[in-house]
């Protein structure tokens, strides 16, 4: 919530974003107190990707809540509230710098700090391209970008190494978050090439094995959205 308020408030005219700032800042103050308190190390958890299972200390999620709290220090400004904003955006950077440090495994991070030698798609990047935080270090960015290269199957890329399917919408999140790196033009053709060869003959599906080039669930439902991930970055990019 706190992310999608944040892009409503950057696409609206600063009085109209203003006042939905002042309007909703008690709630949207309250969720990112929560975070502040939360996202850094989450706990034991379901997770966007709640088909995979629960788990905890996920770097995927903590990084989502990180970028929330860069989100609410737009959404502070836009509310005329400046102490607040300095104190949101300090919290995010100093979150940020340990995220880094927690989830870094050689090569690439972690699917969650506690699991040495694994790895996920980190989508949740995808709102400090959309926003322009610049939270998320760009040596972090590249070296995810290297390691998902090396990981890639015919029709893409899987979500983390627990499984060989992966989630359409979230792939061409991680191609705009990486956009610039050649491996956000390879998830694109990958997602592509899945969609016009698979035997899989259901309305888009967001949920494929990118071995088998099947359908593993889903249809038809309106996260793939996701796929105009690159076009919300807008004709330069952000």
């Amino acid at each position: 919530m706190l992310l999608m308020t944040a892009v409503h408030l950057s696409r609206t005219d600063a009085a109209a974003a203003s006042a939905f700032a002042r309007a909703h800042y008690p709630v949207l103050a309250q969720w990112a107190d929560y975070l502040a308190a939360n996202a850094l190390d989450p706990g034991y958890q379901n997770q966007t990707d709640d088909f995979t299972g629960f788990i905890a200390h996920s770097a995927n999620l903590a990084l989502k809540g990180i970028l929330a709290l860069g989100a609410m220090a737009r959404i502070a400004t836009a509310a005329g509230r400046a102490a607040d904003a300095a104190h949101y955006r300090a919290t995010a950077e100093q979150y940020i710098a340990q995220w880094v440090g927690k989830a870094q495994d050689g090569r690439h991070l972690r699917l969650a700090y506690d699991q040495p030698g694994t790895w996920s798609l980190k989508y949740n990047g995808y709102p400090d391209a959309l926003l322009g935080l610049g939270l998320v270090p760009a040596a972090v960015a590249a070296e995810e970008a290297a390691w998902y290269a090396t990981q890639a199957n015919p029709y893409g890329i899987p979500l983390d190494d627990r499984h060989s399917y992966t989630k359409a919408d979230w792939e061409m999140w991680t191609a705009a978050w990486l956009r610039g790196h050649p491996v956000s033009g390879r998830l694109v053709q990958a997602l592509h090439d899945f969609v016009h060869t698979t035997p899989s003959r259901v309305p888009f599906t967001d949920w494929y094995d990118t071995v088998s080039d099947r359908q593993s669930g889903f249809q038809a439902r309106p996260v793939v959205g996701g796929v105009f991930a690159l076009l919300s970055l807008g004709a330069a990019g952000r």
